[in-house]
């Protein structure tokens, strides 16, 4: 992505929050105190987020080379403008044969974490700059590995892709998990049962499987994703540690696939879940962020 390109093409996605309906209704005094903080702080992040998809799009109009475009799959960059979900969603959609730079931008920073935004909207002109025109090392692309999932349905299979990770368990969450794992490439496999499955891409090793036990991967395209089983029941050996793949059969009745923290996706008696190693992910991250990522973890090891 230079200057040698006569144009960049760029596809943004953004979700646009209903600030009309919610800023002019009607105040209920019924309400208690943390209902109403709960709703000033919705419309204070809605407002941010709206008055950043209108800092990036004025941004992008600054920049003669680039020409929007309608679809992912048309795009050089695509600019996901919102939190990590809208990021999530976006590059879910990828198809096999495209391979754009991703560059997510925090819309609402007062409220929102975003842990794989690089800046917020004010920051986008200083980013794209650093990207394009090399004006400053500040930015820069980093690859990461995803997962592919394959969750085959009695009548359907469902095909997605998962950036940061997978979590396996039963639809009740007072019940015991029961399952059979198998890793294909040692030809290992155990029946199970315990509170579900954690399964990381080395970008998720900082999320849920960390608190399950799991490890910090400091290689975000370390092509190796890793397992780890939550509050096993009974005596276990495969408790976890890294693969290339791993298939699981739901004993449960029924159980659930959660990938990347979205809507469960429900599962029967028998129906299986298949996890392997997907295409590689090129994002815009700030070095910033990526040396305080490394001192964090030379702190924690």
């Amino acid at each position: 992505m230079g200057t040698d390109r006569s144009d960049i093409k760029v596809f943004l996605a953004c979700k646009t929050p209903k600030v009309e309906e919610a800023e002019y209704a009607s105040w209920d005094t019924s309400f208690d105190d943390q209902i109403q903080s709960d709703i000033l702080v919705g419309l204070k992040s809605n407002k941010e987020l709206l008055d950043s998809i209108y800092i990036v799009k004025k941004t992008l109009s600054l920049f003669p080379n680039i020409r929007i475009v309608d679809t992912v799959c048309q795009a050089d960059l695509v600019i996901t403008v919102g939190g990590d979900g809208t990021f999530f969603q976006t590059v879910s959609s990828l198809q096999d044969e495209n391979s754009p730079v991703f560059l997510s931008v925090n819309g609402s920073p007062s409220t929102s974490t975003a842990s794989f935004s690089a800046c917020t909207a004010n920051d986008l002109q200083c980013c794209l700059s650093s990207i394009f025109f090399k004006e400053s090392e500040e930015y820069a692309i980093a690859t990461l590995t995803t997962l592919l999932v394959l969750v085959e349905k009695s009548n359907a299979c469902i095909n997605t892709i998962a950036i940061n990770d997978v979590l396996y368990t039963s639809q009740n969450p007072g019940q015991c998990t029961n399952y059979r794992m198998s890793f294909p490439k040692y030809k290992k496999s155990e029946k199970q049962k315990s509170s579900g499955l954690w399964i990381a891409t080395p970008a998720g090793s900082t999320a849920g499987i960390r608190s399950a036990g799991g490890y910090i991967e400091k290689n975000l395209s370390k092509k190796e994703m890793q397992y780890r089983v939550r509050e096993p029941y009974g005596i276990i050996d495969l408790l976890g540690g890294r693969c290339d793949a791993i298939n699981i059969i739901n004993y449960s009745n029924p159980g659930i696939v959660c990938i990347d923290g979205s809507e469960p996706i429900r599962i029967e008696k028998g129906q299986t879940v298949q996890i392997s190693i997907g295409k590689s992910v090129n994002i815009i991250k700030s070095n910033k962020t990526i040396a305080s990522d490394e001192y964090s973890l030379r702190k924690k090891t």
